[in-house]
C-alpha cells in the first residue's frame, strides 16, 4: 500500500509537474497555501484553453487525477472544492465539443464528483 501524499509532497509534485508556474508554486508552498496552489494551477490550465491547448491541459489533469487517488483527505478535499469546481469556467473556456472531448477524457472519478457537484448545485438553486 503507498503512503498517502499530503499538502507539502503535493506541493513538491506541483512544482515538478508544472514546470512553466514552478517559482509561483514554490513561493506559495513556502507560505504553506495550498490552496494558492491549486488556483495557480487553475490559473495556467484557463491560460492554455484560451491558447487552445486542450491537449496539454487534459494531460495535466489527468496528472491531477493521479495526484488525487493517492492524495490524503485534506489533498482531496482541495482537489474536489477547488479543482473540480473551476471545470465550470473551464467549460465556459470551450466550445462545446471541446468540453466534450476534455470531459470525456478526464479521470473518472473527477467526472462522477463533477456531475454531483452540478447535480447538488441544481437542488440548491430549486431549494432558493
Amino acid at each position: 500500500m503507498h503512503k498517502l501524499i499530503n499538502r507539502n509532497k503535493a506541493a513538491k509534485y506541483f512544482a515538478n509537474y508544472y514546470p512553466e508556474i514552478k517559482e509561483e508554486i514554490r513561493f506559495l508552498s513556502l507560505q504553506k497555501n495550498f490552496a494558492g496552489i491549486i488556483q495557480s494551477i487553475i490559473n495556467y490550465l484557463f491560460q492554455l484553453l484560451e491558447q487552445s491547448k486542450q491537449c496539454i491541459v487534459i494531460a495535466k489533469i489527468q496528472g491531477m487525477g493521479r495526484l488525487y487517488r493517492r492524495g490524503n483527505h485534506a489533498v482531496k478535499e482541495l482537489i474536489e472544492n477547488l479543482f473540480i469546481r473551476s471545470f465550470h469556467a473551464m467549460k465556459k473556456r470551450c466550445k462545446p465539443q471541446e468540453w466534450n472531448f476534455l470531459l470525456e477524457k478526464c479521470p473518472a472519478v473527477f467526472q462522477n464528483i463533477y456531475q454531483n457537484q452540478i447535480n447538488k448545485d441544481q437542488r440548491l438553486k430549486i431549494k432558493l
